[in-house]
């Protein structure tokens, strides 16, 4: 796949908001790699693999390594990594917020 744009991942994954996990599955259908040989070729295991399509976030190292496999920009990987963190921590804060409201409606009663 040619350096990644927005609008070429949309267009790739059909969906409008990019993860690292959709941007990995996108470049593995667009390359000669499979699961396994990319993770030979990158040093982790095929499992390891599958936990990033599910969206487990790789180390700086193996972050490195799969941007150079694919020839693609640190850069541009990592506002989607980014993007991933925000999002998993404003769910967080949301679920907080909801417990929180929760307790606090329990004890007016």
């Amino acid at each position: 796949m040619s350096e990644f744009t927005d609008e070429i991942l949309k267009e790739a994954t059909g969906k409008s908001r990019l993860t690292f996990a959709l941007i990995l599955k996108a470049e593995l259908e667009e390359s000669d790699y499979n699961q396994v040989s990319l993770a030979k070729e990158i040093g982790v295991s095929r499992i390891q693999i599958q936990n990033y399509l599910k969206g487990a976030i790789p180390s700086a190292e193996v972050f490195r390594k799969i941007c150079d496999v694919f020839g693609q920009s640190e850069n541009v990987l990592k506002k989607y990594i980014i993007q991933d963190l925000v999002n998993r921590t404003n769910k967080k804060i949301k679920n907080y917020d909801s417990s929180i409201e929760i307790v606090a409606s329990n004890q007016s009663i």
